[in-house]
């Protein structure tokens, strides 16, 4: 059986981007979750909110995030729970 709490529990992340550190968490979006894993977030970074961020097509994008780079910048930090 497969433990559901990964669906509710938001995962600490601390994302570095251009020499400044960001903490916070992602929160997952359940109907996204398959198999323990979450394709999308709802994330926050030192207590702002950024909006979901998805998986889709072997990469991550967020809507309200135009900056790649640190859109990837949080996703693999997600990805390090994952692992």
């Amino acid at each position: 059986m497969i433990d559901e709490k990964y669906k509710d529990d938001p995962l600490p992340i601390e994302v570095l981007y251009q020499g400044q550190t960001y903490v916070g968490e992602a929160k997952p979006i359940s109907p996204t979750c398959q198999e323990e894993i979450c394709f999308e977030m709802n994330v926050t970074l030192n207590n702002i909110s950024l909006g979901i961020i998805h998986f889709n097509n072997d990469r991550w994008r967020m809507d309200d995030i135009k900056d790649e780079e640190l859109v990837n910048a949080i996703g693999e930090e997600i990805f390090l729970w994952y692992a």
